[in-house]
């Protein structure tokens, strides 16, 4: 699969630029929490050493992932061709349709070819892969793929940049971290339109 020409730039300066602004922000916080002080406390009151948590080993990895997120949204959104719905769902138009092309209505069903990654390139789903397409109704998949598919003609190539609130926002889901970007190239191969 191939995305725009940059992305694995793109993808190295938003992650740079999380860690910056993740120890920019720490330089700021120069104090413990009170969680950490009641710890560091319980700690020194029971003579047990003190876990992970209580120590500095960096910026917790959440937060660093969170702030990448947003910082490669935010310079995506600026790259040529990318557009954005006022919902924040990102799409760039890899192939257009020929002529007049239909569009699936809320209520169809559709197949598709797509492929999936996270910002750091890491695939977590291709029906590409698996040599065969994907057949699902649009109600039954999330926010993003709700917004966008409706936007594509039969036969067109589109790419999507979702971000998290419209994915699966701040829970895991298999491979995909909680708070995740998810990078989807589609092939709309087929639109079933809704029985009345």
């Amino acid at each position: 699969m191939k995305f725009s020409l940059g992305v694995g730039v793109l993808v190295t300066v938003v992650l740079i630029a999380a860690v910056v602004l993740y120890l920019s922000q720490q330089a700021k916080e120069k104090s413990p929490s009170a969680t950490e002080e009641s710890q560091s406390m319980t700690n020194a009151d029971t003579g047990q050493q003190p876990t992970d948590s209580t120590l500095e080993s960096g910026p917790p990895p959440r937060i660093v992932w969170r702030a990448a997120q947003d910082a490669f949204l935010n310079e995506n959104v600026k790259r040529q061709g990318w557009s954005q719905t006022p919902e924040g769902l990102q799409y760039f138009i890899e192939k257009n349709s020929e002529g007049e092309s239909p569009k699936p209505e809320p209520g169809s069903r559709v197949t598709v070819h797509y492929e999936g990654r996270l910002i750091n390139g890491t695939v977590f789903d291709s029906s590409y892969s698996r040599g065969q397409p994907a057949t699902f109704p649009l109600s039954g998949v999330i926010q993003g793929w709700q917004i966008g598919v409706p936007m594509m003609s039969l036969g067109e190539i589109w790419q999507f940049a979702i971000p998290a609130d419209l994915g699966y926002g701040e829970r895991d889901s298999g491979p995909i971290p909680a708070g995740s970007t998810l990078l989807f190239k589609v092939e709309l191969l087929d639109i079933e339109k809704p029985q009345e």
